[in-house]
């Protein structure tokens, strides 16, 4: 801070924040500061620069509420006032925010508890897949054995034809019982004949 800061403001303890109780005999008039007249040498206007006028400067300061000066300064009751606006509406959001957030948590505390069911029935699925696979493996061992058994039962019908004569030259197998009353009956027929 220069000199003429400090002397303006109070000393050292001056902060933008505080509150300005007298604003005659430091330069600044209504608060708004006084503009000095500079006279324009020659040379010091540029091309396409137009001069001000003194009243200008003062117009532009009365076009924006934070500028005037004919309020005097801000009392703490207007500075509450001003703050507060944003204040409520910074709770306001807030307020909507939690109650998103609330509406999010009641929805994925349904979701955990439709995933809690659906980690249930697939663990009860597994153990019932297990079951029948165990079924199955059963089965198919048990399905090897017969088929064993059956191979073993062919062979031995096999060597019971093979011992007894088996097939005849002609294809057609021998059929022992056949043979017999082929026999007897010859015989029946050769002793009534022969008698």
């Amino acid at each position: 801070m220069s000199a003429i800061d400090v002397e303006i403001h109070g000393g050292d303890d001056w902060s933008p924040t505080s509150v300005v109780e007298d604003l005659e005999g430091n330069g600044l008039e209504d608060g708004v500061p006084e503009v000095e007249e500079v006279e324009s040498g020659a040379g010091t206007e540029g091309i396409g620069k137009r001069k001000r006028r003194v009243g200008e400067r003062q117009g532009e300061m009365d076009d924006s509420p934070s500028k005037r000066g004919h309020g005097g300064t801000l009392t703490a009751d207007e500075m509450r006032q001003l703050l507060s606006q944003p204040m409520m509406e910074m709770k306001e959001a807030w307020g909507r925010l939690e109650r998103r957030v609330d509406k999010v948590e009641g929805t994925v505390a349904g979701q955990k508890k439709e995933i809690k069911a659906v980690h249930a029935r697939q663990k009860v699925m597994d153990q019932q897949l297990q079951g029948v696979q165990a079924k199955g493996d059963a089965t198919s061992r048990r399905v090897d054995s017969v088929e064993g058994d059956i191979a073993s039962l062919k062979a031995k019908i096999d060597e019971i034809n093979l011992s007894r004569g088996g097939e005849t030259g002609e294809g057609h197998p021998v059929d022992p019982w056949g043979d017999y009353l082929k026999n007897k009956n010859a015989m029946t027929n050769g002793m009534a004949q022969g008698m």
